[in-house]
């Protein structure tokens, strides 16, 4: 496998976490305000057992500036001009991680990526953007499939994808 293609494999479940479906809850889990607690078994089938587990991974995958825009997504929260974004995870007192469950999803659905179709648009010396066809299956089997565009960048620690890896589609069977 290629440096692109073992990203892009590993950005497939971090997708899912920070754009997608997310992280399941609990079945009968505690919640507080609309956060409800995590389902660490099925955390777990993603190879994680605490947020600082999904940091670090996200760290392997992605450069320092999308970590760091991820991070606000998911963990601390951001501020816009008009609104407030509450963070998506996080953890309670007692160490649970808990999940918003009226978060925003993007990408409704499992994503592959179609590297024979990657063009190379822009090309510099640490950086590479690239184009390329992507699907995404939705659990109740419609899929969608879109050109997106991936930009990685040559770190210290190697490549790091340097752009979200996700395109929009929500159908309306969740």
């Amino acid at each position: 496998m290629t440096d692109l293609e073992v990203l892009l494999e590993d950005s497939k479940v971090l997708t899912n976490i920070y754009f997608g479906q997310g992280i399941p809850i609990k079945e009968g889990g505690i919640s507080s305000g609309n956060h409800t607690e995590a389902d660490m078994d099925a955390l777990a089938a993603y190879g994680f057992d605490s947020i600082a587990s999904i940091k670090e991974k996200t760290k392997e995958v992605f450069s320092s500036s999308m970590c760091k825009w991820l991070y606000e997504r998911a963990f601390t929260g951001f501020k816009t001009d008009t609104t407030m974004q509450r963070a998506r995870y996080y953890e309670d007192k007692d160490g649970r991680i808990m999940v918003k469950t009226d978060a925003e999803v993007y990408q409704n659905g499992a994503i592959t990526y179609d590297l024979t179709t990657a063009k190379i648009v822009k090309r510099h010396k640490k950086q590479v953007t690239l184009t390329m066809q992507a699907t995404v299956v939705t659990p109740g089997g419609l899929s969608r499939s879109d050109e997106i565009e991936v930009v990685a960048v040559k770190t210290a620690d190697g490549w790091r994808l340097d752009s979200p890896t996700y395109f929009v589609y929500y159908s309306e069977e969740n």
